[in-house]
């Protein structure tokens, strides 16, 4: 059960770094990096 509590807090951090993505820039850079 704790490694799915783990892997939805993945996804949840994920789903954030997405919506900063929009108003971050350097995030955006890390992105294009791959």
């Amino acid at each position: 059960a704790f490694a799915e509590v783990l892997k939805h807090k993945c996804r949840n951090v994920r789903h954030l770094l997405r919506k900063r993505e929009e108003t971050i820039p350097w995030q955006k850079r890390r992105d294009g990096r791959r």
